[in-house]
Formats: structure tokens, C-alpha cells, sequence
């Protein structure tokens, strides 16, 4: 794919962003954060889809110091409102355990969404802060926003791991109640 793009006329953002994301699809960590200085090489600024991608390798790939370099960049660009962006951040430093900077960029995130409360569920409770998790996912409903797939398999998990046999139990029966119960991996 790479000797591919290479043989490209034209490489724009959207071009440098399939690569990058491929990389990250094929869990080829290091070379999707490696993109990014040829991105710039090229004259060029990565785009959304980019920073996601690059974002979700350092997060996987435990490489906090390119991840927090990224993050930088990002805020010198202007492009930390973007939400794509700004998920992938509260997702990379929740992968890291940071979650007081995790937690800022949230709560700085305007209009929270079911993605950015399941990006901060997800990694509360993929590090094993179950009732953290579970906090997050009822301040969530209090604020109406209704709960996905996502948010209801992290804060299962998150039942598990508080060993919470009641609060797992209310969690089935409103994800019956929803329809969710169907889904395979809920």
C-alpha cells in the first residue's frame, strides 16, 4: 500500500490519511505515527481522520511521549475542537491512565456526546476504575444523553470488575428493555 501512495501524483491530507489509517488498522503503530513527519515533509497538515488514527497508535502503542509531541501539534494547529479529534485524545490519555488530563479535555469538550462520555467510560473501566465507569454512566443519563452498545458493554464491564452482582443486574434489564440484549457482544 505504501509503494502505492508512493507512486501517487498527488498527495493531499486525504491521501496521507487512508495510509495513516491503514497502518493503525493493521496495528502498524509505529508507521502510522511516523506518517506524520512526512506529512509535513510534504508541506501538509494531517487531518482529522489523521490525528484520530495517529492518536489511537500512540494510545495502543503505549507511546506517551510521541502521543503528548501529537497533542501539542494539535493544540498549535488549532485542531483540538474538531471532535474526531478531541475523542481521540480523551481516548489516548485514558489508554495512558491519565485521566486528570483525560477528564480536562472532557469536560472542556463542548456539547458531550455518547462518544465522548464512552471514550471516557471505556477507559475508566478498560483500566479497572469500574465505579468510575459507572459514575460517568449515570451522569451521562442524568444529562440526557442516552446510552449506545458501547457505553453498555464498558459499564458491564465495569460491574464486573467492582464485583457489583446488583448494579450488573439493573444493567441487563435496561439493555433488555432497549433491545440490546440481541447484540452479540453486549
Amino acid at each position: 500500500a505504501h509503494c502505492v501512495f508512493d507512486r501517487l501524483t498527488v498527495k493531499d491530507s486525504v491521501s496521507w490519511a487512508a495510509l495513516v489509517s491503514l497502518y493503525t488498522a493493521h496495528e502498524c503503530y509505529e508507521q502510522a505515527v511516523g506518517c506524520l513527519e512526512e506529512i509535513r515533509e510534504d508541506g501538509l497538515f494531517p487531518n482529522a481522520v489523521a490525528y484520530k488514527c495517529i492518536l489511537k497508535s500512540c494510545g495502543i502503542g503505549f507511546n506517551i511521549d510521541n502521543g503528548s509531541q501529537v497533542h501539542s501539534d494539535i493544540l498549535k494547529e488549532g485542531m483540538e475542537s474538531d471532535p474526531l479529534v478531541s475523542i481521540a485524545l480523551i481516548e489516548m490519555y485514558s489508554k495512558f491512565g491519565n485521566f486528570i488530563e483525560a477528564r480536562n479535555l472532557f469536560d472542556s469538550f463542548p456539547g458531550q456526546t455518547v462518544a465522548s462520555w464512552a471514550a471516557l467510560i471505556s477507559g475508566y473501566s478498560e483500566r479497572g476504575y469500574g465505579q468510575e465507569a459507572l459514575n460517568c454512566f449515570q451522569k451521562m443519563q442524568e444529562e440526557g444523553i442516552i446510552a449506545d452498545v458501547v457505553t453498555y458493554i464498558c459499564s458491564l464491564k465495569a460491574c464486573g470488575s467492582i464485583k457489583s452482582t446488583t448494579k450488573g443486574q439493573e444493567m441487563h434489564c435496561e439493555i433488555a428493555k432497549k433491545g440490546f440484549d440481541g447484540e452479540l457482544l453486549v
